[in-house]
């Protein structure tokens, strides 16, 4: 029998910003319709996802209370955050359940 070891090698291959990735995780939040629908509003106008706008959100409340933001603790997560094509998630409708974003 035959093996790989792609993920190890994809690991190798991949550049530090890649690597960061995966100390990302994901957090899924319950909010109220018209709360995601202002949310939705705000990022349209400004022109970035859901998920930069509720980051910078998060980045000022914590300096607010004094502590580090979210791009000081991990300088690389504004590029990350940067759309880069793949998956929209500035879909229209703000009903869908596979849009976490």
């Amino acid at each position: 029998m035959m093996t790989t070891d792609l993920p190890e090698q994809q690991m190798q291959e991949s550049t530090s910003c890649d690597r960061e990735v995966w100390n990302v995780r994901e957090v899924r939040l319950r909010l109220p319709r018209a709360g995601i629908s202002a949310l939705k509003q705000k990022a349209d106008a400004d022109d970035i996802s859901v998920n930069a706008l509720i980051a910078r959100y998060i980045d000022q409340g914590l300096k607010a209370d004094a502590r580090a933001g979210l791009f000081e603790l991990a300088s690389w997560f504004r590029d990350y955050l940067r759309p880069k094509g793949g998956r929209d998630s500035r879909a229209k409708s703000t009903i869908d359940e596979l849009d976490f974003t």
